[in-house]
């Protein structure tokens, strides 16, 4: 019973507590505050009420839907604790569901009855229109669009791009050139993408094998391109690369659907085959191992024995071949195989106290070397034990002849391929008499070695014996001779080495013969290292009459090729020290040629001519002479006490011991480039020779001689002589036409010498100029003679200057680093410069130029006469000497005599050489042809003395060349005219840099109108584009730099725009700010298609922005934007951006200032009656929503105290952004989202509200994080 009564008491309790709990909630059901009940309501911002009439402190939890059942929400919020939410602003046109509950602790009532609203639908859209790289949409940017209109965009692709594709909504709708939005009645994006029309596949193979096509292929957007591989002969494809990827190795590859580009390489390995070459002890074979051949192709092995043995047989594939030195297999097809096997060799001994009938050994010796080669065999050694033989050998096999070191014999014949001579002596002996006219000859044989040898002749003996040019050693058709520690003396010719090849020559000496030292005749490939040539050429000894230069010479190299020659030695010969005729391909590396008639002599002269007029036979026809080409000297070479000359170059047969026969011949492209000493040359006492340090002859194509130095430590006259420097006296002489051309003469240096060098930097049509350290004579119109960067030191050297056709001479011009002590001339001159081949139209200034022989000058007149139906005087620019000495210059001009009168005078005086000043010239003749500017010397004046000067005058030739240059905006002088002129005159207006040349400020004034501004840019812009170059209407706009983005912290970002613009076609704004506090950044480009857009910094402090158009822009455009960054990160508190700007080149014009404060950026545009608002005007901020700034444009009528401020939607002030005295006019102002404490804020509507005056305004604003 107490049971029940307990569990009936806990029912009741639980049931009061029930009832009271409900009784609570029911009181909770919300009051609509705003919007009321139903959906017929249109509101954007809804504000949703309640109210709690409970007096309990409730939660509530409220839900936003699209859908009446609540299944998916917009906004589910719970846990609040205040009785209303504003709503963001909400698509229109639509209908909303909401209902909300509140909770107690843990429990919560029911949800409301569910209320309703309906957005309102908006009047207008907005299309969202984009473009990618390399192209453009039109109009771009956020179009506002009527509700139910149509609205269209025109996609553009640029020049060699297409449109890839354009998106709509994220729908792609194709490649298009144009979209149309039809009814539109909600917001749409329009995007458009751009591909190249062409690609370039870069197409490349290894080597042994090809690609087809090669290199850079043009393939259009979504064509195909095929490549096939062909391998060289036994070469077979190895890999195909395609973008770096291997696709294998087929035959071809193709290239489908192209929309990039790419690249393809070929590789190639070797079809071969293996030959395993191996050599048994005692001997070597090359190349050895394991050796890869190229099917097809041939192989060949040398075999080679070590001292004391020689080939027993070589094996091929196990077959023997014999005792060879050498294997070939040919088109090979298969592997091989190839040994060789040796087998010590034997050595026979000989000895004048032998018997032939011995055994041959050390102590049995035979008696003579002729029969020891009849016992021995290839490859076997022949040993003489005693000093002196009586016995001329002839070798007749391949053996090894080695002598005691001592060992002499009268002769040595060779006869045989594989020859080694070793370690004797060869002495010519009267009664044992060679079977040929050499005491050591070889015909015709390959592989000779001769090492350790001396020849001794003695040629007084044979020459009473009748035997005439004689040679200590004559090799003939001999391949692959090595000789090195050769020594000949007292031949007729000490060494002749002919029609052969393979030579190398180490440690050889040729000294005291009758004739050449070494005559080197017809061959090609050798090396000569370490060889001299010394005190050969007695004359005295065979009579006279011969031509001692050529015949007593050091070195002959005659019709020779590829040949290298270190170190060598040619002293003290009687004739050159070496002599070069009819050879190319040669190269000399430092030596010594001193003491010798010519040091180094080149001749495109053959030899044998010098023979033949000796016995007076007839000359051989012009084949004989032919050219001689690509020489080489170079390191450090002696040059001394030559008798006629250190070095002679001469082409011509004519030049030379009175032969008259014309001959086509000349010398090319020798070289002289290191360390050459040229002292005390030309010695000579016979006056008719004209001695001189370098004499240049002929025919002479392109010489380059760099570092020459002359230098003389003798009295300037021997004999009453003059020895010059450098004489070109005989230049030239008009055999067959042949010139001289490209002369070099660079880096030399002439101390001392009697007559050194005169000439120009670069000489053209001089007629003559003599007695000279370079003695000119009456050159051609074709030769180029330059001569920069010599030093002249202490000369005595003068120079006639003759007849001046057409160029400028001017010391300054010469190279000369010093030329202390030297006269240069006899004259004082002024010379007009001169302008060759021209266009016609064309206009220049001339330099006025003066050679004043370091005498001062306070006065100077002249007097210039032209022809004024060719030429159109353009008047003069007072610069140079004129203007440095701070001259007044006079200049008059009758167009009607065509004269040109000009008097200068000052107090401080003019004595130096260079330019006065300059005279302009146009050229007005309709015919190709030329002008003259001469003056009278007698018109021209110094110091009041007529006379004074010699009047060099000028010439302007021109014609009508095959594309012609555009002079008219040639701004860089390069010939074209192309954007880089347009940029050079960009940056000119701008300030960065400035055009000095007279010509380029000439050409940058593209419409002649006598100023260069922008009216030429935009005219110069257009020529290059080829659209039209009719000038544009006067143009007005106001530039404005409004919605300016700005991040709060380290930039701001400044748009241009032009708004209402009227014919314009060219906009230049210019941005004034301190540089200590704000650096230029960058700029973006928004107005492209054929549209010029620029910005760059012109200076620290100050940014320029240039517009320049084809066409013209009306209404309204926005340009682009210039981004400026603070220095340090540091907003410029107090500091200002001041702008103005031109449109079409009128008068500035004062645009927007920017200033900065703690709160925000204020743009304040100075006053305009075309620019003051008619009323008061506050607009919607932009962007709206943003992140992290926007701005707030308005308007005052007039001036007025205006205050700015931005509330919560609780009315609580968030900010006061300005507050002051406002002129009237349009302004701006950027809030950062951050408020009076300069903290940032939170996400929500926030309304700005701003008191101009006894006016107020409000509207409101959301910020989105």
């Amino acid at each position: 019973m107490e049971r029940k009564n307990y569990l009936f008491c806990l029912f009741m309790f639980f049931l009061f507590i029930t009832a009271f709990t409900n009784s609570i909630f029911s009181q909770q059901v919300p009051i609509l505050a705003y919007p009321p009940n139903g959906g017929n309501t249109y509101v954007v911002n809804p504000l949703l009420s309640w109210y709690n009439t409970t007096g309990e402190n409730l939660t509530y939890h409220i839900q936003v839907s699209l859908e009446s059942d609540f299944a998916t929400t917009i906004l589910n919020l719970d846990n609040l604790t205040y009785i209303n939410l504003q709503l963001s602003p909400l698509d229109s046109g639509k209908t909303y569901y909401w209902h909300v509950r509140s909770k107690l602790g843990t429990t919560y009532s029911p949800f409301t009855a569910t209320w309703s609203f309906l957005t309102p639908r908006k009047s207008n859209y907005v299309i969202t229109a984009s473009a990618g790289p390399n192209g453009s949409i039109y109009p771009e940017g956020a179009i506002n669009v009527n509700q139910w209109a149509t609205k269209s965009f025109t996609i553009t692709a640029e020049e060699d791009y297409n449109v890839a594709d354009v998106i709509v909504d994220g729908v792609s709708v194709g490649s298009i050139a144009s979209y149309t939005f039809y009814t539109v009645n909600a917001d749409h994006i329009i995007e458009a993408k751009f591909n190249k029309s062409n690609y370039t596949i870069t197409a490349s193979s290894g080597p042994n094998g090809s690609i087809t096509p090669e290199g850079d292929v043009t393939v259009s957007y979504n064509g195909s391109q095929t490549f096939d591989f062909t391998p060289d002969t036994g070469y077979e494809i190895n890999d195909v690369l395609v973008d770096g990827v291997s696709v294998g190795n087929a035959a071809s590859y193709t290239f489908s659907n192209v929309d990039n580009d790419h690249t393809i390489f070929v590789s190639y390995n070797l079809i071969g085959y293996t030959i395993t070459a191996t050599a048994a002890s005692g001997g070597s074979i090359s190349p050895s191992g394991d050796v890869d051949v190229v099917s097809g192709e041939d192989q060949t092995f040398d075999i080679s024995p070590e001292d004391g043995y020689k080939i027993s047989d070589v094996l091929v594939d196990g077959v023997s071949q014999g005792a060879i030195s050498s294997y070939t297999f040919t088109d090979v097809v298969a592997d091989h195989m190839i040994d060789a096997q040796f087998i010590a060799t034997t050595r026979y001994y000989v000895s004048v106290s032998g018997n032939d009938g011995n055994s041959g050994t050390e102590t049995s010796p035979f008696a003579t070397v002729a029969y020891a080669l009849t016992v021995a065999t290839a490859g076997d050694e022949i040993m003489l034990l005693n000093d002196s033989f009586n016995e001329g050998v002839t070798i007749n096999k391949g053996i090894t002849l080695l002598g005691s070191g001592s060992s002499t014999i009268p002769y040595l014949v060779i006869e045989s391929n594989d020859v080694v001579v070793k370690s004797l002596t060869i002495s010519f002996n009267s009664a044992i008499l060679p079977p040929t006219n050499a005491l050591l000859i070889a015909y015709t044989r390959n592989n000779i070695i001769i090492e350790d040898v001396t020849v001794i002749d003695n040629y007084m003996l044979y020459a009473s014996s009748g035997l005439v040019y004689f040679s200590g050693c004559l090799f003939n058709g001999v391949g692959n001779l090595n000789i090195s520690g050769l020594d000949v003396t007292s031949s007729c010719f000490g060494l002749s080495i002919t029609s052969s090849n393979g030579i190398t020559l180490t440690n050889v000496v040729s000294s005291d013969n009758l004739m050449a030292g070494m005559m080197i005749y017809n061959c090609t490939d050798f090396t000569f290292s370490n060889v001299s040539a010394t005190g050969n050429g007695n004359p005295s000894a065979i009579g006279s009459g011969l031509p001692i230069d050529y015949i007593g010479a050091g070195f002959i190299f005659d019709q020779v090729s590829n040949g290298s020659l270190n170190n060598l030695n040619a002293s003290d010969n009687f004739g050159d020290g070496l002599l070069i005729c009819l050879s190319d391909e040669l190269s000399f590396t430092g030596g010594d040629f001193n003491n010798n008639y010519y040091g180094i002599h080149l001749s495109s002269i053959n030899s044998l001519i010098f023979f033949l007029s000796l016995v007076g036979s007839p000359l051989p026809p012009d084949g004989t002479f032919q050219n001689i080409s690509n020489l080489s000297f170079t390191g450090n070479v002696d040059i001394i006490q030559n008798s006629y000359c250190g070095i002679m170059l001469e082409s011509s047969a004519t030049m030379i011991y009175g032969i008259s026969t014309p001959v086509m011949a000349k010398i090319s492209s020798p070289v002289f480039k290191g360390d050459f000493n040229l002292v005390d040359n030309g010695l000579v006492t016979n006056p008719s020779l004209e001695p001189c340090q370098m004499f240049i002859a002929g025919a002479i194509e392109n010489p380059e001689f760099n570092g020459l130095h002359f230098k003389s430590t003798l009295p300037s006259f021997v004999n009453s002589i003059l020895i010059n420097g450098i004489d070109l006296s005989s230049l030239g002489g008009g055999f067959n036409n042949l010139q001289p051309s490209g002369i070099k003469i660079n880096n030399s240096s002439f101390i001392n010498d009697a007559m050194d060098m005169i000439l120009a930097g670069s000489i053209k049509y001089i007629y003559e100029f003599w007695y000279g350290a370079i003695n000119f004579p009456a050159l051609g119109a074709t030769e180029d003679i330059n001569a920069q960067n010599n030093d002249f030191m202490n000369a005595a050297s003068f120079a006639e200057i003759g007849n001046y056709i057409a160029d400028q001479i001017d010391i300054s011009g010469l190279g000369l680093v010093d030329y202390s002590g030297s006269n240069f001339g006899i004259y004082k001159t002024i010379i007009l410069e001169s302008k060759l081949n021209v266009y016609k139209g064309a206009s220049y200034y001339l330099n006025v130029n003066i050679d004043c022989k370091e005498t001062p000058y306070y006065y100077l007149k002249g007097v210039y006469t032209y022809d004024p139906t060719k030429l159109e005087y353009l008047g003069y620019i007072s610069n140079g000497l004129i203007n440095d000495a701070g001259w007044f210059l006079d200049v008059n001009n009758d167009a009607t005599l065509g004269t040109v009168t000009f008097s200068g005078y000052g107090l401080t005086p003019i004595y130096s050489d260079g330019s006065l000043f300059k005279l302009g010239f146009k050229v007005i003749d309709s015919n190709d042809g030329s002008a003259s500017i001469t003056g009278l010397d007698a018109d021209f004046m110094g110091n009041s003395i007529s006379g004074e000067f010699s009047a060099i005058d000028g010439i302007i030739t021109y014609t009508d060349a095959p594309g012609p240059i555009q002079d008219k905006g040639d701004v860089t002088l390069d010939a074209v005219v192309t954007m880089d002129d347009f940029f050079a005159l960009l940056y000119h207006l701008a300030g960065v840099t400035s055009l000095t040349d007279p010509q380029a400020l000439i050409n940058a004034d593209f419409n002649e109108d006598g100023i260069v501004d922008m009216d030429d840019l935009n005219e110069l812009y257009d020529f290059i584009n080829g659209t039209s170059t009719a000038s544009p209407v006067a143009g007005n706009g106001i530039v404005n730099i409004a919605d300016t983005q700005y991040d709060g912290t380290a930039s701001i970002e400044l748009p241009i725009k032009i708004e209402n613009a009227i014919a314009v076609k060219s906009i230049e704004v210019t941005l004034d700010y301190n540089k200590d506090l704000i650096d230029y950044k960058s700029f973006v480009v928004e107005k492209q298609n054929s549209d010029f857009v620029y910005a760059f910094e012109t200076k620290p402090g100050q940014a320029k922005f240039i517009f320049s158009s084809n066409t013209v822009t009306n209404g309204n455009l926005y340009l682009g934007s210039i981004a400026l960054k603070f220095v340090n990160d540091i907003i410029p508190v107090g500091s200002s951006i001041s702008t103005s700007y031109r449109i079409n080149n009128n008068d500035d014009k004062t645009g927007p200032t920017i200033s900065f404060s703690e709160n925000g950026t204020t743009a304040v545009e100075e006053k305009n009656e075309k620019e003051i608002p008619a009323e008061f005007e506050l607009s919607q901020n932009y962007p709206n929503p943003f992140n992290p700034s926007t701005t707030i444009s308005f308007g005052l009528p007039v001036n007025s105290h205006t205050t700015l401020k931005v509330y919560d939607l609780l009315g609580r002030e968030v900010v006061t952004l300005f507050e002051g005295e406002l002129n009237e006019g349009r302004h701006s102002i950027i809030w950062n989202g951050e408020n009076n404490y300069g903290m940032k804020v939170g996400s929500g509507t926030y309304i700005y509200r701003i008191v101009a005056g006894e006016k107020i305004f409000t509207r409101k604003m959301m910020l989105l994080k």
